[in-house]
């Protein structure tokens, strides 16, 4: 009963690593989040806590205008995506591409994210992301 007062080991990590980051460290946050993600537990706790440091960690690659690793988020991440229920990867999915939608310059890799997604959700068959993700592609045509 004692432990339920104790923040579990991958939230500490977390919070830390958000700390970090508002003291200018990017790459290390970078790396940390990275190698937070990369943790095998797939538990409750754990999931909520790769979900945020998935979002942050596309947020950090976006601003820094790594869109491959924004890309590679996505492939390397499958574990996790699988592991939730399929409402939660849409939501993952869909707020990994919406972080590229807010940096200039960045059409093109959302052109090709979101073909990657589509495919992705053919091979899963996830029709509902796949269908939601066609929509935001012919958005992102028609404004090109």
């Amino acid at each position: 009963e004692e432990d339920d007062d104790q923040p579990d080991p991958l939230e500490l990590r977390l919070a830390g690593l958000v700390s970090a980051e508002a003291g200018g460290a990017g790459g290390e946050v970078r790396e940390g989040l990275a190698a937070l993600l990369a943790d095998e537990r797939l538990d409750e706790i754990a999931v909520k806590v790769k979900e945020k440091a998935l979002y942050k960690l596309a947020r950090l690659y976006a601003e820094a205008r790594m869109f491959d690793e924004v890309q590679a988020l996505l492939q390397t991440n499958q574990l996790l995506l699988n592991a939730v229920p399929k409402a939660k990867t849409a939501k993952m999915v869909r707020t990994v591409v919406d972080v590229l939608g807010g940096v200039e310059g960045s059409m093109d890799v959302q052109v090709a994210l979101c073909h990657e997604v589509v495919a992705w959700c053919k091979r899963e068959k996830r029709t509902f992301l796949r269908q939601r993700i066609e929509s935001k592609l012919s958005a992102l045509l028609l404004r090109q």
